[in-house]
């Protein structure tokens, strides 16, 4: 083998040998990593932003992540692939337009994104505390009360039966539903 030729093998496979260290993304560094941040905002004072579902998604179609917010309307998703995302926000009573976010190991490595959230009035809001639909019949209104009853008094095993006898006796009783739901999930009964 030629001298140039044996040079040239050993810089293919010291090439080889090194790629590793060199592919290898330091994820200490701040700004190592591609991700998406951002925060809701809304035009109405004292909108609550806690636990509020943001999705991204691909450009192309298909979901990446899917989060909750912060107190403050914050999310952030990390470990991103480069390309384009789609972040749209889901909060029953509002709207907000999803935002288009490019990335790239180049350019932009950190996508900010601002969601305004809107008021829906097309989305029926939940009804306010201690009002009721007119059609829930009165027997499924007074295990309502009942559950909420037990609730007040810190008792969620006593509240359970009054709201799903409520759900019961009328299906469409969406106030009960979501109070049996969060009850539940208050107390971790995934099933």
């Amino acid at each position: 083998m030629s001298r140039s030729g044996a040079l040239f093998v050993t810089l293919v496979l010291l090439a080889l040998i090194f790629r590793p260290a060199f592919a290898r993304q330091d994820t200490s560094i701040p700004g190592s990593s591609l991700e998406i941040e951002g925060q809701l905002r809304s035009i109405d004072e004292g909108t609550s932003f806690k636990n509020i579902i943001v999705r991204l998604e691909r450009f192309g179609g298909g979901l990446v992540d899917q989060r909750t917010t912060d107190s403050m309307g914050r999310f952030r998703f990390t470990n991103l692939q480069p390309g384009q995302y789609i972040v749209s926000v889901y909060a029953l009573g509002f709207t907000a337009e999803p935002q288009q976010v490019e990335i790239s190991r180049q350019l932009i490595r950190r996508g900010q994104v601002f969601l305004t959230l809107k008021p829906d009035k097309l989305t029926a809001a939940p009804a306010a505390p201690g009002l009721l639909d007119a059609k829930v019949p009165a027997e499924a209104q007074k295990e309502y009360q009942k559950g909420v009853a037990a609730l007040e008094e810190k008792n969620p095993k006593k509240a359970i039966p009054h709201l799903e006898k409520a759900v019961n006796l009328y299906p469409g009783f969406y106030q009960a539903q979501l109070l049996l739901g969060t009850t539940y999930m208050d107390g971790q009964q995934w099933n």
